[in-house]
């Protein structure tokens, strides 16, 4: 009987240690993951933001060249058009 039960324990440290690395390798494959998204998340955020500059220089770019008056003209008529459409 004792002998049954040394096994039956050792057998069950065996396998709470094996379920143990599992769930270690399962958090470490989350963890890297996460740290991917985060690195993705900041890139896209990035891009938007110099997009978003290369946008706002164009715009002045395009103020400056064509003259406020022009743009504004042009912003009035696409609106008109937008709303017969």
């Amino acid at each position: 009987m004792a002998l049954s039960f040394t096994i039956q324990a050792d057998f069950s440290i065996q396998e709470v240690i094996h379920k143990y690395a599992e769930l270690q390798q399962q958090y470490h494959n989350k963890s890297e993951d996460y740290e991917n998204e985060l690195a993705s998340r900041r890139m896209w955020q990035a891009q938007a933001r110099n997009f978003e500059r290369s946008l706002q220089t164009t715009n002045m770019g395009l103020v400056c060249s064509i003259g406020f008056s022009k743009v504004l003209e042009l912003l009035t008529y696409s609106r008109k058009q937008t709303a017969l459409s």
